[in-house]
């Protein structure tokens, strides 16, 4: 499965669609931006939502001489995206933040608990 997963984005990657999509994005900074607005619905209107994985520090970094306990990562959602998950790991931990459309996923902490389950089920994979 990883396998075929790994495939699958590999030619999403090496497809024009990315760079197409990226050309129309800064393309759109040189018009009006009512033309932008609906340009950058159009692109994002072609998923229901995304999912991104943000490598944070490693280590525990401060903030104004503190210790920052923990970080929590959130997508940018534009037009009618319904749900957004970011894994954003840092010092040594992962967390998941989730926006959802309440009509969608009415209970979005069992949406995280379900991705948790997953996590540990990875975590066993090196034992």
């Amino acid at each position: 499965m990883i396998n075929d997963i790994t495939a699958s984005m590999t030619r999403v990657q090496y497809s024009f669609e990315p760079h197409t999509t990226y050309a129309a994005i800064v393309g759109s900074a040189a018009v009006p931006s009512g033309i932008t607005n609906s340009l950058v619905d159009v692109v994002a209107n072609k998923s229901i939502g995304q999912l991104t994985s943000v490598p944070g520090p490693s280590g525990q970094v401060k903030f104004g001489g503190t210790p920052v306990g923990g970080l929590l990562g959130w997508v940018p959602m534009t037009g009618a995206q319904s749900l957004g998950v970011c894994i954003y790991s840092y010092n040594g931990q992962v967390s998941v933040g989730i926006a959802t459309d309440a009509g969608l996923v009415p209970e979005p902490g069992m949406l995280a608990e379900l991705i948790g389950e997953q996590f540990e089920t990875f975590a066993g994979w090196n034992d």
